[in-house]
């Protein structure tokens, strides 16, 4: 008897023993452990939810989801796995999204059974881990690789990551339009195999230095890319380690066309190469609000500002009121896409904006926008890569301006060319006109008294045929004279014949001669015929004057 009652004492000490070392090991546990009834009371609670849940106490066996959440649920929780636990007896696991204040915290619970003997479920026991920091973390780092593919995709240069062993560990599409290969022929192949056997041994030892002496290895140099059809390409390739890593990073400028041009265009290489080795698009993100949450170093190139003084501004700030406008209404145009046939979640838009810079001037850029997107697909933010383009708009303002101007002078030259043929017209009009009064003229005043002179024998009369022969001469060029009567021009009538004469292009002493005259007395008449034609102190030639007012 003394022997059993040793055994009994010895069977409760172990107990009591195990009982203490599974208190002591669900206490300090570094997950929170609890107890729950099959009316969902909290029975009990170790150290780590007592921490994370300090206003329950266990010994009023509150009801667990309105305890639990803040604030409190009216009914059990959708995702609860203990009240499945509870009802079919096996173990459940799930992951809440329990309300916290204005957040959430995201819980792991693994329930599992407490069983009588006879089979009956008593209770469940929660094994319960705050994951909530281990999500936000995987969102983070979905968000980083999600803007780090989206900026190594959409930059407009063709873009390799390269591996130690020089196969190709990353592509852009712009690498493949370049190189003609898709990806997928691409991916783990040699890098030497798409470069000019002439230039492979060059590139082997930039790619050694760059590793083994960095400064050796120059960033930014030219070779000749072979591409899927065999075709040489002249590029320009920039380099640079990545920190941390054994791989590198390579972007591409295809030169072919330019190099095509090289004796063309010599004396232009030297601002060419100035502009390919200093250009530099400016990448950045914005929140869903529009305001900047990173900008690249190149903004202080392109806008004088700093990327830190750059930093969460909003877009109304850096861009022209109507290219504000022009933004927020593309900004509301893509996210009425979302979820339409059309929206597409690696869709891009590219829109042409005028940016303010730090000292009030304006540039105008190119800029290419796409979506940054969580986990769902769901837009997060904007990432953008921005060009300068003012000289090209410059361009296209001076080519416009030079149509404009170009088609003013056309225009201007048909309206003279029209009035020019009007005035030929009427001029060989009125030249037809004149030649046949003259010839009818002389038919008939004349070439009868030349008859008659030549056969006539007195002197006497033959004065008379050629008075009479000066009287029609008279009357053949009065067409002149009558205009100038027309016209009110009070000439006398020696002055009318002067002014004929000098019409005819007759000299002075040419004049004097036929009328008899002394050469002063033609210069005076001269002189009052430009008074009385208004022409004094004018730089008019009389003769072409007279000769238009035919």
């Amino acid at each position: 008897m003394a022997k059993k009652d040793g055994d009994l004492k010895t069977f409760q000490e172990a107990l009591r023993l195990s009982e203490e070392k599974y208190r002591s090991l669900v206490e300090n546990i570094g997950i929170g452990v609890v107890l729950i009834s099959p009316d969902m009371e909290i029975l009990t609670l170790n150290r780590k939810m007592r921490e994370w849940f300090p206003r329950i106490d266990a010994a009023e066996r509150p009801i667990c989801y309105k305890s639990f959440n803040n604030p409190p649920r009216d009914g059990i929780c959708p995702y609860c796995p203990t009240h499945l636990t509870l009802k079919d007896g096996k173990v459940h696991e799930a992951v809440t999204e329990t309300p916290a204040g204005a957040t959430f915290r995201n819980y792991r619970i693994i329930s599992s059974p407490v069983v009588r003997p006879s089979g009956e479920v008593e209770a469940a026991i929660e094994m319960v881990e705050d994951i909530t920091e281990n999500l936000t973390l995987r969102e983070r780092l979905f968000l980083s690789e999600s803007l780090y593919r989206t900026i190594f995709e959409t930059t407009g240069s063709g873009t390799i990551i390269i591996n130690e062993d020089m196969t190709l560990d990353l592509v852009n599409r712009e690498f493949k339009r370049i190189s003609g290969y898709e990806e997928e022929e691409l991916i783990g192949k040699s890098w030497t195999s798409l470069i000019s056997p002439s230039d492979v041994d060059r590139m082997r030892d930039y790619h050694r230095k760059r590793r083994k002496d960095p400064p050796r290895a120059p960033g930014t140099y030219e070779f000749t890319l072979i591409d899927k059809d065999g075709k040489e390409k002249s590029i320009l390739i920039s380099v640079s380690m990545i920190p941390g890593t054994t791989k590198s990073v390579a972007s591409f400028l295809d030169i072919t066309e330019i190099r095509s041009l090289h004796r063309e265009l010599s004396e232009r290489e030297a601002k060419y190469r100035l502009l390919a080795d200093n250009v530099s698009d400016v990448i950045w993100t914005t929140d869903m609000n529009l305001h900047f949450t990173y900008v690249s170093p190149s903004v202080e190139e392109l806008r004088g500002y700093r990327p830190e003084e750059a930093v969460g501004r909003s877009i109304d700030e850096i861009l022209t009121p109507a290219s504000f406008t022009a933004a927020t209404e593309a900004f509301q145009q893509e996210l009425d896409l979302e979820g339409t046939a059309g929206g597409e979640r690696d869709r891009s838009r590219v829109l042409e904006l005028e940016m303010i810079r730090k000292d009030g001037s304006t540039v105008w850029t190119e800029i290419k926008i796409s979506f940054l997107r969580d986990l769902e697909g769901r837009p997060q933010g904007i990432v953008g890569v921005t060009r300068d383009i003012s000289e090209r708009m410059r361009a296209a303002r001076e080519i416009e301006q030079a149509r404009k101007e170009l088609e003013a002078k056309s225009l201007y030259l048909e309206e003279t060319n029209t009035a020019l043929r009007v005035l030929l017209r009427n001029l060989e009009r009125e030249k037809l006109d004149i030649q046949e009064d003259v010839v009818a003229n002389v038919r008939e005043l004349i070439l009868p008294v030349v008859e008659k002179i030549r056969h006539c024998r007195p002197e006497n009369k033959r004065i008379s045929l050629i008075d009479v022969l000066e009287t029609n001469l008279g009357s053949i060029v009065s067409p002149f004279l009558r205009n100038l009567t027309v016209k009110g021009i009070p000439l006398t009538p020696t002055e009318l014949k002067v002014a004929d004469l000098i019409r005819q292009g007759k000299s002075t002493k040419d004049i004097a001669n036929l009328l008899n005259l002394s050469a002063r007395s033609i210069e005076f008449h001269r002189d009052n015929i430009r008074k009385k034609l208004n022409l004094k102190g004018k730089k008019v030639n009389l003769q072409a004057f007279l000769a238009t007012s035919s």
